[in-house]
C-alpha cells in the first residue's frame, strides 16, 4: 500500500485545474489510493445574479448541478487514463473553497491538489496539500492558497 489512501482534487473544468486532476491521478495511481474528484458549483436558478456575484472570475466557477456533472465525467477520464484504480467523484452545491474544505475533512483524504491561481503575476501552478495529524484541512490554508 502507498502512502496515500485517499487523494482528494477540485476541479472547475478550467485547464489549469485539469492538470490538477491529472496530478492527482498520477500521485494516487502510483500510491493505489482513491481518487476523489471534486466540483463546487452555483445554483442555476437565476444565472444573470450569479455571474453578477462572481463577477470576472466566471469562467472558473461551474454554474448549475448539469454543468458540474459533465466536469466530473470529463475528469474522471482523465484521471482512469492515469492509471488510478478507483475513481469516485461528488458535485456538491456552494462555494469551492467551503466545499472542498468539508468534503475533504469529512471523508478524511491524506492529500489535497490543489491550482494556486496568482491573479497579480498571471501564474498559476499545481500544489499539493497534506492533510494528517488528526487535524483535518482547515479554510485557511486552502484559502491561502487560492487567492
Amino acid at each position: 500500500m502507498g502512502a496515500y489512501q485517499l487523494v482528494a482534487v477540485g476541479t472547475d473544468g478550467s485547464e489549469s485545474s485539469f492538470r490538477a486532476v491529472d496530478r492527482a491521478a498520477t500521485v494516487a495511481a502510483d500510491s493505489s489510493a482513491t481518487l476523489l474528484i471534486i466540483c463546487a458549483y452555483h445554483p442555476a436558478k437565476n444565472t444573470g445574479q450569479a455571474e453578477q456575484q462572481l463577477g470576472e472570475d466566471a469562467a472558473f466557477h461551474v454554474v448549475g448541478s448539469t454543468p458540474a456533472e459533465e466536469t466530473l465525467r470529463d475528469a474522471k477520464e482523465r484521471a482512469s487514463a492515469k492509471g488510478v484504480g478507483e475513481v469516485e467523484t461528488i458535485a456538491v452545491e456552494g462555494d469551492p473553497i467551503e466545499v472542498v474544505t468539508n468534503v475533504v475533512n469529512d471523508r478524511k483524504a491524506d492529500l489535497l491538489v490543489i491550482v494556486v491561481r496568482r491573479r497579480r503575476h498571471r501564474i498559476e501552478h499545481v500544489e499539493q496539500l497534506c492533510i494528517g495529524g488528526g487535524h483535518g484541512l482547515r479554510r485557511r490554508s486552502i484559502t491561502a492558497g487560492l487567492l
